[in-house]
């Protein structure tokens, strides 16, 4: 019986560690997006100025 109340607790503790790496995991990835496309657009800002320094 004390095993079944253990089992329980802990399959409901890794549901709730799962939920919060899910969270967690999903924030990063939209993090990773953002400054991908930042340091693209500061690449693209770098290519720029030196075509427009060598005219």
């Amino acid at each position: 019986m004390a095993g079944y109340h253990f089992q329980e607790k802990w399959g409901y503790g890794i549901g709730l560690i799962a939920d919060a790496t899910g969270g967690v995991t999903e924030g990063l990835s939209e993090s990773r997006k953002i400054y991908q496309a930042l340091e693209d657009q500061i690449a693209d800002a770098f290519k720029g100025a030196g075509k427009a320094d060598a005219k």
